[in-house]
């Protein structure tokens, strides 16, 4: 049966509404459809692989010290749809914990169950560097503190001691590092050109190694007093003391009788810190004689040895002469002697 053109025209035309009306009638009903299917098919879609870095976090152990350097991080190979796949950061992941209470010596054995995985995530693989596992015990010493001290105190001083206040400090460690440690050390005192005594809060060296000072914050040294002593040098300084006023207040008008018998000085030591030596030379005649009879008549003479009055008090104090007195025969029984 053949049919003519209008008869296909009309039959074009009825097609054409009917895939018009198919578009257009209930349009939002089709859209959710469509949008239904497409999710459909991200859920279902087959399982992708992907791989992360994870680092690796050591929980430490109190009593024991880990040796060994560990793997900063591991490689996890995870399985899973692709919508979840596609959309996963490594964060998510989070680290992978060792606890090394639990860690046994020899190789290290990661727990694929350390490894959180997001909800409908698979792990498939976990691969990390193989290193052994060793372990020191953790101890605790007591050792004595030193104080390095540094340049020269002024010449007329020496240094006469150091004191480390407490002398001793606690550390913990690995038994092994802690093994060669024999003392702790404070930062150097420098004593250039000191002249007195210093009282200083210094702080600790760092201890080398994994080792720690006990009983301190936030990790930082301790800090100790140093006392560090000073003193003045001990000298001696020998001055010749003129005895013609001397003979003269004793013997008066009869001195000239007594000329040939008569010592014309005496030499008398002068022992005490450098420093008040050194200032004694300002003062021209430091040391005056004096001579007197004692009560006894042994035929004696005491002459004695006196500071001048020009002589300041605190080097009087400072000072000591020697001899301060002696014991010398009477020049007039001498002379008597020799008549």
């Amino acid at each position: 049966m053949r049919f003519g053109s209008a008869e296909r025209g009309e039959a074009i035309g009825a097609a054409t509404t009917w895939v018009a009306e198919l578009f257009s009638r209930d349009w939002g009903t089709k859209l959710s459809a469509l949008l239904v299917s497409l999710l459909v098919f991200m859920v279902t879609r087959d399982d992708v692989q992907r791989t992360f870095s994870v680092p690796i976090r050591a929980v430490a152990d109190p009593h024991r010290l880990l040796l060994t350097e560990l793997p900063e991080s591991a490689t996890v190979e995870v399985r899973g749809p692709w919508a979840k796949i596609s959309g996963l950061r490594s964060h998510e992941i989070g680290d992978l914990l060792l606890n090394l209470r639990q860690a046994v010596p020899g190789p290290l054995t990661l727990d694929s169950a350390a490894v959180v995985m997001p909800p409908g995530i698979i792990l498939e693989r976990l691969d990390y560097d193989r290193v052994d596992l060793r372990f020191d015990t953790v101890i605790e010493r007591q050792l004595p503190i030193v104080a390095p001290v540094v340049g020269e105190v002024h010449a007329d001083y020496e240094l006469a001691g150091v004191t480390v206040v407490p002398s001793r400090w606690g550390v913990r460690g690995g038994e092994q590092s802690l093994a060669d440690l024999r003392e702790l050390t404070t930062e150097r005192v420098n004593l250039a050109g000191a002249t007195q005594t210093r009282d200083l809060s210094v702080e600790l060296v760092r201890v080398d190694g994994a080792a720690r000072f006990v009983g301190t914050v936030g990790g930082r040294p301790p800090t100790v007093r140093v006392q560090v002593v000073v003193r003045p040098r001990s000298g001696e300084r020998e001055v010749t003391v003129p005895l013609g006023e001397t003979w003269a207040a004793l013997l008066g008008e009869d001195l000239s009788s007594y000329l040939s018998v008569l010592e014309p000085s005496r030499t008398v030591a002068i022992r005490g810190p450098v420093p008040a030596l050194a200032r004694l030379q300002a003062v021209e005649r430091p040391v005056v004689a004096r001579v007197f009879a004692p009560p006894q008549r042994d035929g004696k003479l005491t002459l004695r040895f006196e500071w001048a009055g020009a002589v300041p008090l605190d080097l009087v104090r400072a000072l000591t002469l020697v001899p301060v007195e002696l014991r010398i025969e009477d020049p007039r029984r001498r002379d008597d002697s020799a008549r």
